[in-house]
């Protein structure tokens, strides 16, 4: 695992280098070792390790640099003395900060201190031959015995000498090589790099300073991101999963990308918006969310953007509409916005009796008494259209399905003028039926209804003054003017 932290790694390479470890594993082996002491037996993995051939501190040196050109830096380097000492049974722990590395051998009985300090040179590495041999003077000053640091196996996670470190078990050590790397990349700026390096290692092992790492990389990246990919909303996601999990600052930052796509390009020449950029940035943030209640504001973020979204197929904007109020029935953006969408639809030449449908769907779904007026209004209204269209085709069949329901489920008063203006029409074309087939009386009776709805009407009430003269049933003559009194009388014309 810690050879695979090389992104240049390969498959061949790999078991080269394994083959070079087991070497040195097969070295340590010869001899009388389960004789010595712990002591003697790292003197003699040091020896086997370092005086085989010349070797070279660079700080940014992978770990498989150390098994095969001999260049080491100061994690490299203890995580492969771990190695070697698991391999010889030698129980230790390996501790970690970013100035110094400890291992800890036979912690549990009289422990052994290994310390390698973060070292650097103004030429970015140095030649052991150069500095006196710096891991020969490890051995000297920086092997000591434990009581000396007051180590307590029993304190679980918790060392007291180093504050800022933690206890690791030795196949946590990726862990850290892919930390060491991220702070590497993120003092030379390469924030993205940094970040792929550090999620790794919280992947891995999510210690507390690795976790407050990307932190603090995932923020750097957030305050520069333009959001210009879909994969860009990760860092929210990302940002979601800490304890502290920036609610406000993640709800603000989805609803700035959604006015940014959408809204903000509402008036822009030909309508273009971003609504499938948006789409899809929502589908991929979503199940990243594990807090409900941030997901829930995520989720009316996108609704509330793509219900105001410019497009002309109304039902799609009618659905985010009403999605949004099942998260926030009484929110009045969000009324606004189902209002205006039901307005367009009503305008809409579309299939009105499949609309109806949709509308009753909807009626069932929502709560509100502000949402399922609006959509009981809609429906009240496209009744009327519905019922003038087949009055004025002389279909009465068919007119009075949708005059009827209007009558039974509508109550007043009237919402707006348009639906005063509706009604006049609709029961104008209504009683202008019955006046075609000379029915006065139930014409009359249609337009005392509308009355009702909209008093004192004069476009209602002038139906019945178009009632045509009928003409004398009997034509082989003319009528006296008797029986043309008579007729008219009859008939109250």
């Amino acid at each position: 695992m810690c050879m695979a932290t090389d992104k240049n790694m390969t498959a061949e390479k790999m078991t080269s280098l394994k083959n070079n470890f087991d070497e040195i594993i097969k070295q340590l082996s010869t001899g009388n070792l389960t004789a010595k002491n712990i002591r003697q037996k790292f003197k003699d993995a040091h020896k086997v390790i370092f005086y085989k051939s010349q070797m070279q501190y660079f700080p940014n040196a992978e770990f498989s640099d150390i098994l095969n050109n001999g260049y080491f830096n100061y994690v490299t380097s203890s995580i492969l003395y771990s190695l070697v000492l698991k391999q010889l049974n030698i129980p230790s722990y390996y501790l970690f900060t970013l100035s110094k590395t400890d291992i800890i051998l036979n912690p549990n009985a009289d422990q052994i201190i290994l310390e390698t300090q973060n070292q650097k040179d103004e030429n970015g590495y140095f030649n052991s031959s150069d500095n006196k041999g710096y891991i020969v003077d490890l051995l000297d000053k920086n092997i000591r015995i434990g009581s000396e640091y007051q180590y307590n196996s029993n304190q679980g996670n918790s060392v007291v000498r180093f504050k800022d470190s933690e206890v690791l078990k030795t196949n946590q050590l990726a862990a850290t090589i892919y930390f060491y790397k991220a702070v590497n990349q993120l003092n030379e700026k390469n924030t993205d790099e940094a970040y792929s390096l550090i999620s790794k290692a919280c992947y891995l092992f999510p210690d507390e300073t690795f976790v407050n790492a990307m932190y603090a990389i995932t923020d750097a990246r957030l305050k520069v991101c333009k959001f210009d990919k879909v994969e860009d909303v990760d860092l929210l996601g990302q940002l979601s999963r800490f304890k502290d999990n920036n609610f406000d600052y993640i709800k603000r930052t989805f609803w700035n990308l959604i006015g940014n796509k959408v809204a903000n390009d509402r008036h822009n020449l030909g309508f273009q918006t971003d609504l499938p950029f948006c789409t899809a940035a929502y589908k991929r943030l979503l199940p990243q969310i594990d807090d409900v209640l941030l997901a829930d504001e995520i989720s009316y973020a996108y609704y509330m953007g793509a219900a105001f979204c410019p497009n002309f197929d109304n039902i799609i904007n009618l659905e985010p509409a009403i999605q949004a109020l099942k998260l926030k029935p009484n929110d009045k953006p969000a009324l606004s916005l189902l209002e205006n969408n039901l307005s367009r639809l009503s305008d809409s030449e579309d299939n009105k009796e499949a609309l109806l449908d949709t509308l009753a769907r909807y009626e069932k779904e929502l709560n509100s008494p502000e949402s399922l007026s609006l959509i009981n209004n809609t429906k009240m209204f496209m009744c009327l259209d519905l019922a003038k269209k087949y009055f004025l085709r002389n279909k009465l069949k068919e007119g009075l399905k949708y005059i009827s329901i209007f009558e039974s489920e509508f109550k007043l008063p009237l919402p707006n003028v348009s639906f005063k203006i509706n009604i006049e029409n609709t029961y104008y074309e209504y009683a202008m039926y019955y006046v075609r087939f000379n029915n006065r009386a139930l014409a009359q009776k249609v337009v005392d209804k509308g009355l009702v709805y909209v008093p004192n009407s004069n476009m209602i009430e002038t139906a019945t003054y178009k009632m045509p003269i009928v003409k004398p049933i009997i034509t082989h003559r003319k009528m006296t003017k008797t029986e043309y009194d008579k007729y008219m009388k009859k008939n109250k014309l």
